[in-house]
């Protein structure tokens, strides 16, 4: 199951910002938006007690995949540090991963890396299991993750639709 464990989804913005409105970034009190994405908003992974408090909401979403019958989880938005306007580091990203792996691996699920290149050299210390890579030719990242991962890769090239006029 994915799940937005780095930033907000535009559907759900109320929801954090009335029940949770303490674990979203902000700079100069102003929340951090992600620019690729409108209505999503970062989630504030800086500090130990911001990881443990975010893992309560995120723990809750792992528990019921168990539950539910998943296999596995996949944390979307993993490289958010980097669109935090310097606000979160890599280090706070492989710190949260290896949180939100730890609970996935405890309820007997697997735990994939999504996208983060820059992680994959991490991958064991974090503890992901598999990688999902988005666009691996279009950004030349698949060489990296067939070292790291061997046959332990989904990935997903998206088509540009030559209808559209948005190129």
């Amino acid at each position: 199951m994915l799940f937005r464990s780095f930033q907000t989804q535009p559907e759900h913005e109320e929801w954090w910002i009335s029940r949770r409105p303490d674990l979203l970034l902000r700079k100069d009190g102003v929340l951090v938006e992600d620019p690729a994405w409108p209505g999503e908003y970062l989630l504030d992974i800086g500090t130990r007690k911001k990881r443990q408090s975010l893992m309560v909401v995120l723990g809750r979403w792992i528990d019921q995949c168990a539950r539910s019958g998943f296999q596995a989880v996949e944390a979307d938005n993993v490289d958010s540090w980097q669109r935090s306007l310097g606000l979160l580091t890599r280090a706070d990203a492989r710190k949260m991963s290896r949180l939100i792996t730890k609970h996935a691996h405890t309820r007997g699920l697997a735990s994939a890396q999504k996208n983060a290149v820059e992680l994959v050299g991490e991958r064991r210390k974090i503890g992901w299991d598999f990688a999902i890579i988005e666009g691996c030719f279009e950004f030349d990242e698949c060489d990296e993750f067939s070292r790291a991962y061997k046959h332990g890769i989904l990935a997903v090239e998206y088509e540009l639709d030559t209808r559209s006029e948005e190129h």
